[in-house]
């Protein structure tokens, strides 16, 4: 069962003396909703029923740590209840949940920009590499867990490969799969890593124009973080970025190059980084098979299976070397 709004407001005006106008907001796992208030606007986010407290108090950490490391940047603040806390427990129709109220991040989402140019993907590598570089002393036990969203842990995924239904998508996703046992899994301790974002998908990825020109970026939803290889940052966010491009090759080479203003890459991340990125394009497939098996009603699941579908066909005829060459940036 949901949350009804009523309650919502309740709770609100109780525990953080805040009140407004309230709408429903897409998610993966939690029950989030936005609060337009007279003069600012937040995001009510209640965990999923299980949701471990460690990881969520973690979620409010890193963005404290980001607070004080990137300041520059727009980042959801997390907000204080009423007693001084950021992480509640509720009550929600006999269920235990818990509750985080943040700063609603204003702006156009990356996957509502009709035509991004290369400035804007430059400046999302420069947002990646920046909060990456930010991010390179952050430490949290809640980190290093087990999850089905790390890129390095991706072969746990393989008995659910049977889920994809077309024949077609199920041998691409078993080729790369080969694949990133072939060269991912001997080169791994090469590899350096630290705490990622671990989502910088195209809902997550929030665009401002600055007056001035240009664009002030921001990053959302943190709930994917984990430790783990610090490239998998770039593998991940890049087919959201390649998804639909004419040359989505030059687009991803505009983000890599961005996030090499900051965060400078080993060669040897460079060298992987197309089995990294048909690796993320499995995962994501993978995923989305098994839940929408479960959760056939449920659009928001299944919302990046045709493009990806489409990116994983252009990068394995292109090939590696190909994806190298044409992308140039040494």
């Amino acid at each position: 069962m949901k949350p009804d709004h009523h309650y919502i407001l309740e709770l609100m005006q109780q525990e953080f003396g805040l009140s407004g106008e309230l709408c429903a907001l897409p998610g993966y796992a939690d029950d989030n909703f936005r609060l337009d208030g007279a003069e600012q606007s937040f995001v009510i986010k209640f965990a999923s029923a299980n949701a471990d407290p460690g990881e969520q108090q973690m979620q409010n950490a890193v963005l404290e740590h980001l607070q004080v490391n990137c300041p520059d940047i727009n980042l959801p603040r997390p907000q204080q209840n009423l007693n001084g806390q950021t992480l509640i427990k509720v009550d929600l129709f006999g269920q235990q949940r818990l509750l985080r109220v943040l700063s609603y991040i204003e702006g156009k989402v990356y996957a509502n920009v009709e035509q991004p140019d290369r400035e804007l993907q430059t400046a999302v590598g420069q947002l990646l590499g920046q909060i990456d570089v930010a991010l390179a002393d952050f430490h949290h036990a809640a980190a290093t867990r087990t999850i089905d969203w790390d890129l390095a842990q991706l072969q746990r995924l393989r008995p659910w490969v049977g889920c994809i239904n077309d024949p077609k998508v199920r041998d691409s996703v078993n080729r790369a799969m080969d694949d990133f046992d072939h060269y991912i899994i001997p080169a791994a301790a090469e590899l350096p890593t630290q705490v990622v974002h671990n989502d910088a998908n195209d809902y997550n990825i929030v665009v401002n124009d600055k007056a001035e020109g240009g664009y002030a970026l921001s990053l959302i939803d943190f709930g994917d973080m984990v430790h783990t290889i610090r490239v998998a940052e770039l593998a991940v966010a890049l087919p959201y970025i390649m998804f639909g491009r004419s040359d989505p090759v030059a687009s991803a080479a505009a983000v890599i190059s961005g996030y090499k203003d900051w965060a400078p890459l080993m060669p040897v991340e460079l060298e992987l980084l197309y089995y990294l990125i048909n690796g993320r394009l499995c995962n994501s497939l993978i995923m989305s098979s098994r839940t929408a098996a479960q959760q056939p009603e449920d659009e928001y699941i299944m919302i990046s299976a045709k493009p990806a579908v489409a990116l994983l066909e252009f990068m394995q005829k292109l090939g590696k070397e190909l994806f190298l060459l044409q992308m140039d940036v040494g």
